[in-house]
């Protein structure tokens, strides 16, 4: 049997350079990944700032637009019910009068007028749904005020951080946005005025609130809430 052939030194170095190179390509498409997986971190991070002053400013400007439609519906609904009970209590009271002096035929006639528009005010006012609307948007508005708080309580109180050091979003986060998420699918629908009017901030005059504020804020490691 014929000894295998032995590979020349120089054979030899030629495979010890294209290992090496092979390695060498390795190291480098991992580093590669390491550096292009941090820098998307990075990224992410950079971004954070930005996408939590969205959010605080979408759930403020929710709370406030649904409390306001909800005193208007309210207020409407109220109004309608309080018109619709005084032609009712003047239609009984027209009836009454009637029974007892058969000669006003005209107050018969007032009497069946109010009662057609009392009628069709009961089925205006059905049909508007003032009061449901106004339970609706009292209750999105209160989700909205409870993540409101708990986004201050996190955010602005405790500094809790949104990613944690394996770049996880925490738990806590993780909840209020799901909650988040969920208020927005069921929140019924902001008029662009009303939202426009509720997203303008309010000029206050300063308090000794507003510079302890100012003063939480510049340890803030996020950039400060509007």
């Amino acid at each position: 049997v014929a000894e295998p052939e032995r590979p020349t030194p120089t054979q030899i170095s030629a495979l010890k350079h294209a290992v090496k190179n092979l390695a060498d390509k390795a190291t480098a498409a991992t580093q590669a990944s390491v550096l292009k997986r941090q820098a998307s971190e990075l990224q992410v991070q950079s971004q954070i700032p930005t996408t939590l002053d969205g959010w605080h400013k979408v759930i403020r400007t929710s709370s406030i637009a649904h409390d306001e439609l909800c005193r208007k519906f309210r207020f409407r609904g109220s109004v309608l019910t309080l018109l619709v009970v005084t032609l009712n209590t003047i239609v009984t009271s027209a009836i009454f009068s009637t029974i007892s002096d058969a000669s006003r035929s005209w107050l018969t006639i007032a009497a069946g007028t109010i009662s057609v528009l009392s009628a069709v005010l009961t089925s205006i006012r059905s049909a508007l749904g003032y009061e449901t609307l106004a339970e609706s948007h009292r209750s999105s508005g209160l989700r909205y005020a409870k993540l409101w708080t708990r986004f201050d309580d996190m955010h602005g109180m405790r500094r809790l951080p949104y990613m944690d050091e394996e770049a996880r979003k925490q738990q806590e986060w993780s909840d209020w946005f799901k909650d988040y998420q969920d208020a927005i699918d069921t929140s019924p629908i902001i008029a662009p005025a009303v939202w426009d009017r509720a997203a303008k901030p309010k000029k206050q005059p300063p308090t000794a609130t507003t510079y302890i504020d100012h003063a939480l804020a510049a340890a803030n490691p996020y950039q400060p809430l509007a």
